[in-house]
């Protein structure tokens, strides 16, 4: 099955106009567990937290996309690494297709690792669905 190009991330007026600091914004190739290379968007507060207390990974469910956690940028985002990903085949982020949980599950080990989390910091999982 072939993969299906994202659709283009919002302009920075549209993300400040919705509240959501557009430097936040990135779209990142990574190594995928399956031999392939996968397009992923993110939501990232790095750029503006140089010193982050602990990183906040939140993935959001089906089907909805990073945006869903605009209040933990927002209110955490001065603090803590906040990483809000679109998963694949969801908002910004590579259409690969139809995604089992298990691959869903190794997905998120592959963005993690090619976001550079730091690994002398407390690592937070927030999740729904």
């Amino acid at each position: 099955m072939t993969s299906a190009a994202a659709p283009a991330p919002p302009s920075a007026s549209t993300w400040t106009r919705w509240g959501i600091d557009p430097r936040w914004s990135c779209e990142l190739t990574v190594a995928s567990h399956d031999g392939s290379a996968r397009r992923w968007h993110a939501l990232d507060t790095a750029t503006t937290t140089p010193d982050p207390l602990a990183t906040v990974v939140c993935v959001h469910g089906n089907p909805t996309w990073g945006y869903a956690w605009k209040s933990f940028l927002t209110q955490l985002g001065d603090r803590y690494r906040v990483i809000a990903v679109d998963q694949l085949g969801m908002g910004y982020s590579e259409r690969p297709g139809p995604r089992r949980y298990a691959d869903r599950v190794r997905d998120l080990d592959d963005v993690i690792r090619a976001l550079d989390v730091a690994r002398d910091r407390p690592l937070v999982l927030a999740a729904h669905d």
